[in-house]
């Protein structure tokens, strides 16, 4: 069966849970990605990108184009790092307070 019917209903759902997983990132520090699910993020932004340009273009609208590919990318791995810093900062708390907690009689 054809499912293209909700194809938007579906996607705009589930583009939402993207946007918000990217704000829980800036928002709750340590919250990181996979590798992969790191690269579709990106994918994701430039075909965002891709669809307001062609949207805009339809238009004979400007598109709005002070923002490059590599400027959406830098802020994903920058949130990618944060969150990665945090992590490696809290297993090693964690890691310390095994040691200590081994260290007593």
């Amino acid at each position: 069966m054809n499912m293209s019917h909700c194809r938007f209903e579906n996607t705009l759902s589930d583009l939402d849970d993207c946007r918000g997983a990217l704000s829980d990132m800036r928002e709750e520090p340590g919250k990181e990605l996979s590798e992969r699910e790191l690269r579709c993020a990106k994918r994701l932004l430039a075909l965002c990108k891709e669809i307001t340009q062609d949207v805009m273009d339809a238009m004979n609208k400007d598109a709005i184009d002070d923002l490059e590919d590599p400027d959406f990318f830098a802020y994903i791995d920058e949130l990618q790092d944060q969150a990665e810093e945090l992590t490696e900062a809290q297993r090693e708390e964690e890691e310390e307070a095994q040691r200590q907690e081994e260290a007593q009689p």
